[in-house]
């Protein structure tokens, strides 16, 4: 303010007088004047510049400190999302021993049950052949009986065959030795 009413003032006097030292002093107070605006100038550039680059500085801060929490939730999104994970790992960790031997269970059970309808195939079959052993040894006892029997009346038949030729002949033998008894009796002596 105090340079600009300087330079009027210088300005004024040299239009009025036209005096060299005064228009000297006027372009002096030019370029003190220019110098001035320029510095001030400078001074609003420079404030201006402060300003937006602590503006910047705040926006980027609170944008930096936006992203920051966003990843700071997503990290403990994630924290909390391993977590879960770990301990349904961790409680299927614990019941895997159990559902192992489960799976064994069925597994003997399946077993067992394939072993016992073996044991029932096997058993109806022993019925089957203890069955057709019985009937074999019922036809074995049937004709063996029907054997002896035969043989018995074979047997009988022959020995009352034999007992009669034996009678006949021990008939005729003693026929024989009476005979000769008689003859012996009947002899010279006897006549």
């Amino acid at each position: 303010m105090f340079y600009n009413i300087l330079l009027y003032s210088g300005y004024f006097y040299m239009m009025k007088n036209f005096d060299q030292d005064a228009l000297f002093a006027t372009g002096a107070l030019l370029a003190v004047h220019g110098v001035m605006d320029l510095q001030e100038q400078s001074y609003k550039d420079v404030d201006e510049g402060m300003f937006g680059i602590d503006t910047r500085a705040r926006e980027n801060t609170s944008s930096l400190g936006s992203r920051l929490e966003l990843e700071i939730k997503r990290l403990e999104e994630d924290r909390k999302r391993l977590k879960r994970r770990r301990d349904i790992e961790d409680r299927n960790y614990k019941r895997r021993p159990i559902e192992d031997d489960r799976r064994q269970l069925r597994r003997d059970r399946r077993q067992l049950e394939d072993d016992l309808r073996q044991l029932e195939g096997d058993r109806r079959q022993f019925e089957d052949d203890w069955r057709r052993l019985q009937d074999d040894s019922d036809r074995v006892v049937v004709q063996a009986r029907a054997d002896i029997d035969h043989l018995l009346r074979l047997a009988q038949t022959e020995i009352g065959e034999r007992a009669e030729a034996l009678q006949r002949h021990a008939m005729e033998v003693a026929d024989a030795l009476t005979k000769r008894v008689l003859e012996s009796l009947s002899g010279p002596c006897g006549t």
